[in-house]
């Protein structure tokens, strides 16, 4: 066996181990994870139940008050002309001009 060949078996054995070693960490830090989420949710997941609970109790006593129409509709918005929806620089140059045209103003 050459020097050369003994160098590359030297290097690929040393970077299999390297990736095994990685591969190993990355299979352990997935078990950890896996484990603090179900100790989340056993923490969590209670307090989630009775806030869905409390949600649905509002929504039916809502639904029980008299005089209540239903959902708020959102406001409706005021057409203000052609230009809805537009900056005000754009829409209205006369009341807000670029401020290139006011450099060329002064000059």
């Amino acid at each position: 066996m050459t020097t050369t060949a003994l160098v590359w078996l030297v290097v690929g054995l040393l970077s299999l181990v390297a990736v095994l070693a990685v591969l190993i960490a990355l299979i352990r830090h997935l078990f950890v994870l896996g484990r603090a989420a179900g100790r989340f949710q056993d923490e969590v997941g209670p307090l989630t139940r009775e806030i869905g609970e409390l949600a649905d109790s509002a929504s039916d006593r809502s639904r029980r008050l008299p005089g209540t129409r239903g959902p708020v509709p959102e406001p409706r918005r005021q057409y203000d002309g052609p230009h809805e929806g537009l900056p005000p620089r754009i829409a209205d140059p006369e009341r807000h001009p670029a401020p290139h045209r006011e450099r060329r103003a002064r000059c």
